[in-house]
C-alpha cells in the first residue's frame, strides 16, 4: 500500500521540477557576483554601532519613564520593595493602591534621539478600596506574585500559562496580558525581564547563508516581541543592515511599522 501512495507523489514532484526549470523570471535574476557586490556595498554603508542613549542623556529623565532590561535579581528586589510599601499602607489602615503609568496615546512621546516611543509621566491610581478598580488591583497583585515566583525559581512561563493559573480571576487572557504590560511599566523593565514569554512564533534560517551572506527571519505575520528583540540585537550588536519583504498593502505596511 505504501508503494502505491509514493508513486503518484514522486511522479508529481518530477512534473513540478520540470516546470520550474523553465521559469520565465530566471533570466531576470542577476549573477551571484553582482548580488554579492550589492550586499557588500550595503554593509559598508551602515553606520558604526554607537553608544545606546538613555532618557538622561537627552534630558528627559524627569518627565519620561525609562524601561530597560533588568537582571532577575533586580526585578525581584523591586517587587519586594513594592510589596513592602503595600504592606505598610495596609497596616496603617489606608489600604493599598498601585500607581500605574498610562499607556494611552496621549501619554506617549516619540524621542528622535532614541528612535523609539517612551511613556511620559502621567499615571492612574488602581485602588483596591474602589469598586471600579478593585478587580484590576487584585489581578495586578496576582501577576506580581507570579512574577516573583518566577524570579525566585529562575524559570520562565508563557503568557498563556499565566492565564491558566487563575482563570476565574482573569476571565480572559487579554486582561492578564494587559495587566502584565502594566506590571512591566510599574517595575520599569521590559516584559522579557519578568521571565514572561509568548508562544514560539518566529523562525530564523541561515542555510541560505552558504550562497549569500544573509539571514532570513520571519514572524509568520505580526512579529512577536522575541522576534523583534532578536532582530534588534543583530542590528545593534552586529551592525547588520535590515531589509524587509512585505505585501504592498496596508497590512504589509502595518507589519513593517511594528518591526520599525
Amino acid at each position: 500500500m505504501s508503494g502505491l501512495r509514493v508513486a503518484p507523489i514522486f511522479s508529481a514532484s518530477l512534473d513540478i521540477a520540470s516546470k520550474l526549470e523553465g521559469r520565465p523570471f530566471q533570466s531576470k535574476l542577476k549573477p551571484d557576483s553582482v548580488i554579492l557586490q550589492t550586499l557588500k556595498a550595503l554593509k559598508s554603508s551602515c553606520s558604526t554601532t554607537s553608544k545606546t542613549l538613555s532618557l538622561f542623556d537627552v534630558g528627559l529623565s524627569s518627565t519620561c519613564r525609562e524601561v530597560t532590561d533588568l537582571p532577575i535579581d533586580e526585578v525581584q528586589s523591586k517587587i519586594e520593595s513594592l510589596v513592602f510599601t503595600i504592606a505598610k499602607s495596609i497596616l496603617s489602615g489606608e489600604g493599598y493602591s498601585f500607581s500605574v503609568p498610562s499607556r494611552s496615546a496621549a501619554n506617549q512621546l516619540y524621542v528622535s534621539e532614541l528612535n523609539r516611543i517612551v511613556l511620559k509621566d502621567k499615571s492612574s491610581a488602581r485602588n483596591f478600596g474602589n469598586v471600579s478598580t478593585v478587580r484590576k488591583a487584585t489581578i495586578t497583585l496576582r501577576i506580581l506574585q507570579l512574577v516573583h515566583q518566577l524570579c525566585t525559581s529562575n524559570i520562565h512561563m508563557k503568557k498563556r500559562d499565566i492565564f491558566y493559573t487563575s482563570v476565574k480571576l482573569f476571565q480572559d487572557q487579554m486582561q492578564s496580558d494587559a495587566v502584565l504590560d502594566d506590571v512591566s511599566c510599574i517595575v520599569r523593565c521590559t516584559r522579557s525581564s519578568l521571565n514572561m514569554v509568548a508562544a514560539e512564533k518566529g523562525v530564523v534560517v541561515g542555510r541560505f547563508y552558504n550562497r549569500f551572506p544573509y539571514i532570513i527571519m520571519t514572524a509568520n505575520g505580526q512579529p512577536d516581541v522575541a522576534t523583534r528583540l532578536f532582530l534588534r540585537k543583530m542590528k545593534m550588536e552586529l551592525n547588520l543592515p535590515v531589509l524587509a519583504l512585505v505585501d504592498s498593502d496596508p497590512y504589509g505596511l502595518k507589519i513593517l511599522s511594528v518591526y520599525g
